[in-house]
């Protein structure tokens, strides 16, 4: 976290990334990778392993004379705040309540399951709410073969065609 009166986060651009995709599919575990922060703090959902209601993390986007990163190196671009919405079917308002403040979203997709029924309300939720940018993460590859994992993409490349989304990033 940036704490001197130079770069503080009071000064960075801000952007809203919803997390969103079907249960179990590793949402909130992808947070943590990228952030190094747990956004699961409800005592239900650490009991039950699962999310229940909006969690939140965030991070510095830093970059140096090469890369960007997360660890405070170089210069501080942007302050992300990352909503980890629940993928449970019985949960979707919980999931378009945290649409409602994003401007970007992560779609992610387990390789080991590919599109399933709450990725596709995740995503029919994502073009109503008309957020105009999003990544897909095909996430869990580690547990498909390499074919597996292109089929799936693939397969998500035929969902996305035709959509505001055909061209996003997978």
């Amino acid at each position: 976290m940036v704490n001197d009166e130079k770069n503080s986060i009071k000064d960075l651009p801000e952007i809203n990334v919803g997390v969103v995709g079907h249960i179990d599919h590793g949402k909130t575990t992808l947070l943590y990778k990228l952030t190094g922060k747990f956004p699961d703090t409800h005592s239900e959902e650490l009991k039950r392993g699962i999310t229940i209601k909006l969690g939140y993390t965030d991070m510095i986007i830093f970059k140096d004379k090469e890369r960007y990163n997360n660890k405070g190196e170089g210069t501080p671009l942007r302050y992300v705040s990352f909503i980890d919405t629940p993928g449970h079917e019985m949960l979707m308002a919980t999931m378009l309540s945290g649409a409602a403040i994003i401007d970007a979203a992560i779609l992610v997709i387990a390789a080991n399951e590919g599109i399933k029924p709450q990725t596709r309300e995740h995503f029919v939720a994502l073009e109503a709410k008309k957020i105009k940018n999003i990544i897909v993460a095909q996430n869990k590859i580690d547990l498909v073969t390499k074919e597996q994992a292109l089929k799936n993409y693939q397969e998500i490349k035929e969902f996305l065609k035709g959509t505001d989304y055909e061209n996003s990033p997978i």
